[in-house]
């Protein structure tokens, strides 16, 4: 059981950049506006790959996430929480259609800054 503590307060610890949550943000959002799905992930729902890429993060041996991070998680992380449409269930599966979005959204620094990755520099 203190192991399990242990692990939930180092998972605290690793730091989320805004510019991170945007993306995971902006790949909920094209879970909505994908034309195949029927129903997008919640806005709930983009907690689901920001924890798993803390999770990712610190298995990397790192205190700080990045996109690929949340890229290597998105497909467990949302393709469960998505509804495809007759047809998008006749073009491919809800992972498919998640890597879809992955290769579509992409990743990049609000206000026309330049494009990740970012520093990993902590505030």
């Amino acid at each position: 059981m203190e192991e399990v503590v242990l692990s939930q307060k180092a998972l605290g610890q690793v730091y989320v950049d805004r510019l991170v949550t945007d993306y995971a943000i902006s790949l909920v959002n094209a879970t909505r506006n994908h034309p195949t799905i029927h129903l997008g992930a919640s806005p709930r729902a983009t907690l689901a790959p920001v924890g798993l890429a803390q999770a990712h993060a610190l298995i990397e041996n790192r205190d700080f996430i990045l996109p690929d991070d949340v890229k290597a998680v998105a497909v467990a992380a949302l393709g469960r929480r998505i509804m495809l449409t007759a047809e998008g269930r006749a073009d491919g599966t809800e992972d498919q259609i998640v890597e879809e979005i992955l290769e579509s959204v992409p990743v990049e620094r609000t206000g026309g800054l330049e494009r990740f990755p970012f520093p990993s520099v902590r505030p």
